[in-house]
Formats: C-alpha cells, structure tokens, sequence
C-alpha cells in the first residue's frame, strides 16, 4: 500500500492535469448566412450578443442570429388529442409525457375495476365499466393535451436564438 503522501500528491497531480486539459468553455452562435461564431458569450443585450473569440471580443447582432425552429400550438394540441401525452412529447416535456400517460391509464382502470366491483357485471355486459373507464381517463387525456398547446404558445412568444451551449475548445 503507497504512503499517503504519494497518494495525496498523485491525486493533487492527477486533479492538475484533468484542469488544465479540459477543453475551454465556449458557446457556438449559429448564424443566419450558414456561420458560426465560436466563444464565450459575456453579455447579451437586447440587440446582440458580446462574444470573446479566440481573435478577440466581437458584437453579433442578434437579427443576424438564427433562430430555431419553434413547436406548433395547433400540432402540440392534434397530438395530445391523438395519443395521451404525445403533445407534451412535441414539446419536449418528456416528464409531463409520462405523468399525462400513466395518469390517464391509471384513470381508466381504477375506473373501470371499481364500476365493475360495484355492480357486479358479467363479461358480456362491460358496456358502462367501459364507458365509465373511458370518461375518467378523458379528463387527464384533455389536460396533457391543453397543457401541451399552451406550452408550445408560451415558446412561440419569445424569439429562441439558436446557440449551443455545450463545451468546446475555443
């Protein structure tokens, strides 16, 4: 077993090296004319954004900026509608996604067991244990698929100017 001071001193070394060979945390502007502009972003403004490149500070004028492509209120909406959770997957809300789907499944067989323990019904007469199902699950079906058309709203009001945030050399 090494000494604890070589095992300090490898792991103050080996924390020294992965710092200084990270790469440079940068930002990737995407801009309407095909470019990109590489940097990090240090202040932004209502009508640009102020990068520093690797060639030094530069203004970009945020109406050259690409913006990206939005989701549709009126497909969010048909797809919530289609398939319980499918608008809220549009939109990226892959949590609500599930909650919407489970929650919706959930209804109609709790539903559907309780009015079938309740009265008694036989397989051939499942016709309201169906019906009743069915209801309860349409509740949770309509919220995912209004919440899901009011998300895609609230994104389409604001701008969304396509810049990548991950980490790149510089």
């Amino acid at each position: 077993m090494p000494p604890v001071r070589t095992t300090i001193a490898l792991g103050v070394a080996l924390s020294f090296v992965c710092a200084t060979a990270a790469p440079a945390l940068a930002e990737t502007i995407y801009l309407r004319n095909g470019t990109r502009v590489q940097g990090k972003i240090l202040k932004q403004t209502a009508q640009d954004f102020q990068v520093q490149t690797a060639n030094g500070n530069i203004k970009v004028a945020k109406d050259t900026v690409a913006i990206q492509d939005l989701p549709n209120p009126g497909v969010a909406l048909l797809l919530g509608i289609g398939f319980p959770g499918a608008g809220n997957a549009y939109t990226n809300r892959y949590d609500r996604t599930l909650f919407y789907l489970a929650f919706t499944a959930i209804s109609f067989a709790a539903t559907f067991a309780l009015v079938q323990l309740a009265g008694n019904y036989s397989p051939g007469q499942m016709g309201l244990p169906v019906l009743a199902g069915a209801g309860a699950a349409a509740i949770p079906w309509g919220l995912g698929a209004y919440e899901a058309y009011n998300e895609a709203r609230r994104e389409d009001a604001q701008p969304k100017y396509r810049v990548d945030y991950s980490t790149s050399g510089m």
